[in-house]
């Protein structure tokens, strides 16, 4: 179970889109951990454009990873979620459609 820094709520981590610290030049920048395997402190967002912005609004990254001075490119990470929840969405539909054939009968 993980809580997500926008909303708040609690669900399986595969319901959320990792987050994580990267250097990039002199800036520490937030990014999506596709693969959820970097390194360090993560942090668990629903891929949610809402929740995004809640946890902007509310300044949660820099809390969640502990660290001041946290840039967060909101653009990049809002374009970042809606990719991901339309890929998850297009999963999920699929998954229903398969389900659907399996139970109907010939």
């Amino acid at each position: 179970m993980r809580t997500c820094v926008g909303c708040r709520q609690c669900h399986p981590a595969t319901e959320f889109v990792r987050l994580a610290m990267r250097r990039d030049d002199d800036q520490t920048v937030v990014v999506i951990d596709h693969r959820r395997t970097m390194s360090g402190r993560g942090a668990w967002l629903h891929p949610d454009p809402d929740c995004l912005g809640t946890a902007i609004q509310r300044k949660a990254f820099a809390r969640a990873f502990r660290i001041g001075g946290l840039t967060v490119d909101a653009d990049l990470l809002s374009r970042e979620i809606e990719s991901v929840a339309k890929q998850r969405g297009r999963q999920q539909s699929a998954t229903k459609e398969q389900v659907a054939e399996d139970m109907s009968t010939p």
